[in-house]
């Protein structure tokens, strides 16, 4: 018996007046293993005709994760930059639409030199002394899931800088 990741509570299998369970129901994916009591061994069969205690045994995989992205664009006053180093929020830049589930990772792949990425955090550094103007920059964000949650899809986003 296979079921997907939901993160409400799984009761799949439920006691009722003719058996019990005891460990029928999960919240995290893994292998699941429930046990099954006739109630009343005297008079209660199983299909193959016995009455001893049955195992099941089942499986909640991994979900999808859901990530989900979207590029903004933003303005910066060239009187902040020419004095230092401005350093902006992940959410500045882009828009989690949905969060992910476990480790963020980024990565630029183009845009200017002078304007760097965090791998790990996501935080974007507009060096001192870059120029005005509109730059593109365009970033790939992917989440790693965890125990419940499948790595998502790297998604490529491209974010406006307007330097004035």
């Amino acid at each position: 018996m296979q079921k997907q990741f939901t993160p409400e509570k799984i009761t799949e299998l439920k006691e009722n007046e003719n058996y019990s369970v005891t460990s029928g129901s999960a919240k995290d994916a893994g292998n699941y293993i429930a046990k099954l009591s006739l109630k009343d061994k005297k008079n209660l069969r199983w299909e193959d005709n016995t009455t001893n205690d049955k195992e099941v045994s089942r499986e909640i995989l991994k979900a999808q994760n859901p990530l989900s992205v979207k590029a903004k664009s933003i303005l910066i006053k060239y009187k902040k930059l020419r004095q230092r180093n401005q350093v902006l929020a992940p959410t500045k830049v882009i828009l989690f639409k949905k969060e992910g589930e476990g480790t963020l990772a980024f990565k630029k792949l183009l845009g200017d030199g002078k304007i760097k990425i965090n791998k790990r955090l996501g935080k974007v550094t507009l060096k001192k002394g870059l120029p005005r103007g509109d730059y593109k920059v365009k970033v790939r964000v992917k989440a790693f899931g965890n125990d419940n949650y499948n790595a998502s899809k790297a998604f490529k986003v491209i974010f406006n800088v307007q330097v004035k």
